[in-house]
């Protein structure tokens, strides 16, 4: 009889962001990438990368006007950052409890210290805050509360950056005053405008060629591609309500967890800890 010793297989994931793409794009543009503010938060096609960005900054203390042209003078600037800082913070340590979680003990986990974090001395503070009672039983209430929250379908995209691109797609769907001779913009040279194409694939739509205009085309015609398109905008309007929903959950219990000892962040003390 022969005793074959299980072994563990380890699914492949996706590794912490790095920033590389970005640092791509600042080469190839030979400059910074501009951040908007409107009405208190960032706005524009470079808001994604800014929020990756400060989760990098983070781990790293990388600085972060020296990738965006960003005035961080201004207060309602500063103020955003600084939550989305502690929304990286708090999300950097729960990825932390749950590589405490995987080992079999806390003794095994001391010996295994997460390679992505440089401190010994911290790893010890989490280990002894995360095998604790009271820090168990404020996990697992929490756990049921995030149960209940639906689920997210947006993506990492940020909800701001979805309504903006929902708005701009209205508006070429509104746009219904064509030049004679013109044929109304179809669904995929819409969503070239508004997603931009990458090697001939469209998101939400495949891979997809858009096709060429035709001068013979009546001007009055509403193609079955815009009205598809305009179900496809509904649902997207659904999709950015139940997010919007959502998010209010979410932050609601962040408060009610920020509130209690556990979780708390203090930019001062918690930085100088990495």
């Amino acid at each position: 009889m022969f005793l074959f010793a299980a072994r563990k297989i380890e699914k492949k994931i996706r590794g912490k962001s790095r920033g590389l793409r970005l640092d791509r794009l600042i080469t190839s543009a030979n400059g910074q990438l501009h951040v908007d503010f409107s009405s208190g938060k960032p706005k524009g096609p470079n808001v994604e990368m800014f929020s990756t960005e400060i989760g990098i900054v983070v781990r790293s203390h990388s600085p972060l006007n020296s990738k965006f042209d960003v005035d961080i003078s201004r207060p309602y600037v500063k103020d955003w950052m600084l939550k989305r800082m502690r929304l990286r913070f708090n999300g950097f340590r729960h990825k932390l409890s749950e590589e405490f979680k995987s080992f079999s003990d806390k003794k095994d986990a001391l010996e295994n210290r997460p390679k992505y974090l440089d401190s010994q001395d911290y790893w010890v503070f989490l280990c002894d805050r995360f095998d604790s009672a009271k820090f168990q039983n404020h996990s697992d209430k929490n756990k049921n509360n995030r149960g209940e929250l639906p689920v997210h379908r947006g993506g990492s995209k940020l909800f701001d950056q979805h309504m903006m691109e929902m708005e701009v797609m209205i508006g070429y769907l509104g746009n219904e005053d064509f030049e004679n001779g013109s044929e109304p913009i179809s669904e995929a040279e819409i969503c070239i405008k508004v997603f931009r194409n990458k090697s001939g694939y469209l998101k939400g739509l495949g891979i997809v060629m858009p096709q060429k205009t035709s001068s013979s085309s009546s001007s009055n015609v509403v193609s079955p591609e815009n009205i598809e398109l305009k179900e496809k905008v509904e649902h997207q309007d659904q999709l950015i309500k139940e997010l919007q929903v959502q998010n209010a959950k979410i932050m609601a219990i962040m408060s009610k967890f920020a509130s209690s000892n556990i979780g708390s962040f203090n930019m001062n003390q918690d930085f100088q800890s990495f």
